[in-house]
């Protein structure tokens, strides 16, 4: 762990549960950025499980070791909904996103994130990195698979930083190459043509 990180032990309990049941996943989203250089903190961990039974099902002992619970209402269900048969395998057959609480933090299990085709595409790019405050070394997607996602997401929420995000995580971006103050063609702007 360097030295300014604060240990996260939660993050490291979990991801060392993914490994210990030897789930196939990738790390995606705010935990994927920090791994790969983006300063700001996130509130949960995004992971993309490759979709064959016997792999969501080592997903799902993996979530039940971490007492997972479906992120409901926090005040009925402050440690999230624990369905009575616990969650198996076809808790995430047909879902796009699932949210989860466990006792060491938010999990969500996104199968197919936006602008991607899901695990096959994103592990094709995907690296073995530390995560921010463990040290453990996880699958992260690629630089480039985290804008994609983000970008494709269209979320205001990302609008305000994927500039700054972009400079950060990918700094030989196109943008970077153009004349510091010819920014539009970076947004997809056109030149008009020549007369």
């Amino acid at each position: 762990m360097r030295r300014a990180e604060h240990p996260d032990p939660g993050l490291e309990a979990s991801m060392a549960a993914f490994e210990r049941h030897q789930v196939a996943y990738v790390v995606i989203g705010g935990e994927a950025a920090r791994a790969r250089g983006w300063p700001e903190q996130t509130e949960d961990i995004d992971i993309t499980p490759e979709r064959s039974k016997e792999n969501l099902s080592r997903l799902a002992d993996a979530l039940e070791e971490l007492e997972a619970g479906f992120r409901v209402d926090p005040v009925r269900y402050p440690d999230g909904f624990r369905p009575p048969g616990g969650i198996d395998w076809r808790t995430f057959r047909s879902q796009v996103w699932v949210t989860l609480t466990t006792r060491h933090g938010d999990i969500d299990v996104v199968l197919t994130p936006d602008g991607t085709d899901g695990y096959e595409e994103i592990a094709k790019t995907a690296t073995r990195e530390r995560l921010v405050g463990t040290e453990i070394a996880v699958p992260v997607a690629s630089a480039e698979m985290i804008l994609q996602s983000k970008t494709a997401a269209d979320r205001p929420k990302d609008h305000a930083v994927l500039d700054r995000m972009r400079d950060i995580l990918n700094p030989l971006h196109a943008r970077d190459l153009l004349d510091p103050h010819d920014r539009s063609r970076s947004r997809g702007e056109q030149e008009p043509p020549e007369r």
